[in-house]
């Protein structure tokens, strides 16, 4: 088993490269992982444990079409060739393009395309640009290859899988990635006591976006977490697809194996009682799917001599999931916003002092006493004519002057009227 100290030093590299946090304030977070996780490396006998043989997942077939649909909505509209490649399209089925071959032979506006060649090369007919033609043949080959992935399925604790969670060579992303919106969500599921990941490894490491070194690519990953009497074990959303065959090869080659399943139900869905069974922590930085996310439906299997108590409102068995995260720049304050792996101060953020909202500094405005974000400039922020001074119009009296068809502060607009009451004066005298 890999040294944590060798661990850490690899995982600081990474903060280093993608977060530009040098020498990282990791102990106490490396230290809270160790003592959280032992539970799932003495079971295991390691961080990983990955199964020998490597196994196939395939694409539902929803998805494929659905990919197919938007890949030639945008290959026809960026088309030099339009109407034809849409006809083109239309004289081809879906099967064809995912086996990259012409089904029917085509022939329009002097276009000739014979049945059986690759769809892919086909594409020159309709493209004069060489660097849009190579985009959507890349496009298509990635699509192909996306159909039914191959590798090895991994169970993990390692911190440098957390890490790089949503960090993939083939072609999926998340708001776990590192340069996403819940980037610090990995940090939070690192060191809890419940969360674990599954995914399928590729068969070779690859230079992955924000690492600075090689590492897995994950084809395909879902966490999973579990009680800490190993009686409840709910699973995440699968990323970049669901497949059950990936589902049921976890159950009875991992679950069952390293964990009891002997009086355990079959997966079940927990969506209208998921708050029973597990919260986020307070301070966590992840986005959960199963608490969160309106589209993914939370399924768990559990011990069925605890059922009748599975959904007690103030169960004392509900699982925490994630936790706070100290500052890895200064070691000391806690991290408030999941976009940044530093605090409020190293980070430079600031909060809107209207909607609550950070920001960085330079992106901040201020107004009058306040300290806003653009949005809440936009809103608030109304100008003088006059003075050209901004005025909060919700806590400033301004006077819209129907004559100039402008707002004036209430000194400016005294002036105004003091100028214009001496013009009329003057006027007045010039008549007699």
């Amino acid at each position: 088993m890999e040294r944590y100290a060798d661990i850490q030093k690899k995982f600081n590299e990474v903060i280093e490269h993608s977060q530009g946090i040098c020498e990282a304030k990791s102990d106490g977070l490396f230290k809270q992982w160790a003592a959280n996780k032992a539970h799932f490396i003495d079971k295991w006998g390691g961080l990983t444990v990955e199964l020998p043989e490597e196994i196939v997942l395939d694409r539902p077939e929803e998805d494929k079409r659905i990919l197919y649909q938007d890949y030639v909505s945008d290959a026809v509209f960026y088309s030099d060739k339009q109407k034809e490649l849409r006809h083109f399209f239309n004289s081809q089925t879906e099967e064809g393009f995912y086996q990259n071959k012409v089904v029917g032979a085509f022939d329009e506006d002097g276009i000739k395309i014979p049945a059986g060649m690759k769809l892919s090369k086909s594409l020159k007919f309709f493209f004069e640009d060489e660097k849009m033609l190579d985009k959507f043949q890349t496009r298509m080959s990635r699509l192909i290859q996306d159909c039914k992935i191959t590798g090895k399925m991994v169970m993990s604790v390692h911190p440098l899988d957390f890490l790089s969670s949503s960090e993939t060579a083939h072609n999926w992303h998340s708001c776990h990635a590192l340069d996403g919106e819940h980037r610090a969500g990995n940090l939070s599921y690192m060191i809890d006591k419940h969360t674990f990941m599954v995914y399928l490894k590729a068969d070779k490491d690859y230079k992955l976006p924000n690492f600075p070194f090689e590492w897995n690519s994950k084809k395909w990953r879902m966490l999973l977490y579990v009680r800490e009497d190993g009686k409840v074990i709910v699973r995440g959303r699968q990323y970049p697809f669901s497949n059950d065959t990936a589902v049921n090869i976890i159950t009875n080659e991992f679950l069952a194996k390293y964990f009891d399943l002997t009086n355990f139900t079959d997966w079940t869905s927990v969506e209208n009682n998921i708050r029973q069974i597990m919260k986020d922590e307070i301070g966590s930085l992840q986005y959960n799917d199963c608490l969160n996310s309106p589209s993914y439906k939370p399924l768990a299997i559990y011990d069925k001599a605890i059922e009748d108590s599975l959904y007690e409102r103030n169960n004392p068995m509900k699982m925490l999931i994630g936790d706070g995260v100290e500052c890895l720049e200064c070691g000391c304050n806690m991290i408030s916003y999941s976009s940044s792996m530093s605090c409020d101060e190293c980070a430079g953020y600031h909060y809107c002092d209207n909607c609550g909202e950070p920001g960085y500094e330079d992106e901040m405005y201020y107004l009058e006493d306040m300290c806003v974000c653009e949005c809440c400039w936009d809103e608030l922020a109304i100008f003088c004519e006059n003075c050209n001074e901004s005025y909060n119009h919700y806590e400033t009296d301004m006077t819209w002057d129907e004559e100039s068809d402008c707002y004036y502060c209430s000194d400016c607009y005294e002036i105004l009227l003091e100028e214009r009451r001496r013009e009329k004066e003057e006027t007045y005298e010039g008549e007699l």
